[in-house]
């Protein structure tokens, strides 16, 4: 019982979530502290189970994940993503700047023939001010990932935590 509660209070530590009503829709405010990072997504999603950093209802998801070293450029990372051996944003997928972005950041939007498996994916990859360290190792960069529907909003509410 200790290490569940243990856990659960880590849990709470690195990451955060919070309500407030934005238009018509209640949105939910995520803060990642191993990223430092916030962003917002509909209030009625909730974590994934078996996943990390993964959020997601019956109309979407998103997830995050540290990517990219830090002698990288921003439209590199975004380009390699685009040509992952899968296709997983089809054949000829659009890189874009978002409209509003708090971050250096660039939308990676699918091609009308992308595989049904991965269907609806997009992504959204972001230079970091500064490098992030996880035991899994050192990021310049994040990445968005999430289905089309969302991912282009969502840019718009990224903010930097201290």
């Amino acid at each position: 019982m200790t290490k569940i509660l243990a856990v659960f209070l880590m849990a709470l530590l690195l990451t955060g979530c919070g309500t407030e009503k934005t238009g018509d829709r209640d949105m939910a405010r995520y803060e990642n502290y191993e990223f430092r990072v916030a962003l917002q997504f509909p209030a009625e999603w909730k974590p994934v189970e078996g996943y990390e950093n993964r959020y997601g209802g019956e109309n979407g998801y998103i997830q995050l994940a540290g990517i990219g070293g830090t002698d990288l450029q921003l439209e590199q990372v975004a380009r390699d993503q685009t040509e992952h051996r899968l296709s997983p944003y089809g054949s000829s997928p659009e890189i874009v700047h978002p409209q509003d972005s708090a971050l250096p950041a660039l939308l990676i939007l699918p091609s009308k023939d992308q595989d049904p498996e991965h269907e609806g994916l997009a992504a959204l990859v972001v230079r970091l001010p500064e490098p992030v360290i996880t035991p899994a190792g050192e990021y310049g960069f994040l990445i968005v990932w999430g289905d089309k529907g969302h991912i282009p909003q969502l840019a718009g509410t990224l903010e930097v935590l201290p």
